[in-house]
């Protein structure tokens, strides 16, 4: 009887599918990772962006503080990502982020409180950050 040296196609094709599925594994995981750190770095830059659009607001004489002049026209945030935007990059790839403000006023103590919603699109799906402060008629 001769004995053979060596492994059979079934035990490669075996191994093979083995290491196909182990490497898809790893490749859905690389995808998931670099989509994650996308989506933070987009919403890391959203919040430098309310945050430095806010401070500027309270700067804003008070009279100027309306809807009408910080919305620039849009009546949502969907709108404002055509209307009221600014484009920023973030790594090699420009996005765009909505600005949509909300101004709430009070005539008796004169004081308006401003909602600002970041807004921005990623890979179809929108999203959202806000946050708000108050104003007082000095």
């Amino acid at each position: 009887m001769q004995v053979r040296k060596g492994f059979s196609l079934i035990e490669v094709l075996i191994a093979s599918v083995i290491a196909i599925i182990a490497l898809l594994g790893l490749l859905a995981a690389a995808i998931y990772f670099e989509s994650f750190t996308i989506k933070r770095a987009l919403f890391k830059e959203a919040s430098n962006m309310l945050y430095s659009k806010l401070e500027s607001v309270k700067s804003m004489p008070y009279a100027d503080v309306s809807e009408f002049v910080l919305n620039n026209g849009a009546v949502d945030c969907e709108d404002a990502l055509s209307k009221n935007y600014l484009d920023r990059y973030v790594g090699s790839t420009k996005y765009r982020f909505g600005l949509f403000y909300k101004v709430n006023e009070d005539p008796v103590y004169q004081i308006k409180e401003i909602d600002l919603t970041v807004c921005w699109k990623y890979r179809g799906k929108l999203y959202e950050i806000s946050g708000n402060t108050i104003i007082r008629n000095r």
